[in-house]
């Protein structure tokens, strides 16, 4: 596929005009997730995290929703766990709570939170969000955030997280 179209020419202009992200930021656009390492006219190339390069013509981000990840303020993470109905929902959102204020490198402005992000047959789905402007550390304190999540679990003799869908 050319990057060379007219319709990604205007949707360059489109988005130096309206700015949704710059150089720096994180986004996520479609399965794609990275820092915006340069924007051009034609295009706008993205560094993941394992550090492979995307280029994605510009005419495509009129076509669908941009996620906003970061900005110079830092970068929102969030970890999704579903745990049974047999689990009071308070002392889960407080657990989950917990966890987060054991990891290093989460602030403290904006406060974690957590929301229900869904109710099945079997669970609820929780979200833990936390603010982080440790920016190049996000995996790590992703993975140490599930961590400290299934220590507070254990200590708490409940029942593991069943698996996020």
């Amino acid at each position: 596929m050319s990057l060379w179209s007219p319709s990604n020419v205007i949707a360059g202009l489109i988005l130096k005009i309206r700015r949704p992200f710059e150089r720096g930021d994180r986004i996520r656009f479609g399965e794609h997730e990275g820092e915006v390492a340069e924007q051009t006219l034609l295009f706008t190339r993205l560094e993941t995290s394992q550090q492979i390069e995307v280029i994605i013509p510009n005419g495509l981000f009129l076509k669908a929703p941009i996620e906003q990840l970061s900005t110079s303020s830092g970068l929102i993470l969030s970890c999704a766990v579903r745990v049974g109905y047999h689990a009071d929902r308070e002392m889960v959102e407080l657990m989950l709570l917990e966890a987060a204020q054991r990891v290093s490198g989460i602030t403290e402005d904006p406060m974690p939170f957590v929301r229900i992000a869904g109710l099945d047959e079997r669970a609820i789905a929780y979200e833990l969000c936390v603010h982080t402007v440790q920016i190049p550390s996000k995996d790590r304190l992703l993975s140490e955030l599930r961590s400290r999540i299934v220590d507070v679990f254990a200590e708490n003799a409940v029942n593991a997280p069943l698996a996020g869908e």
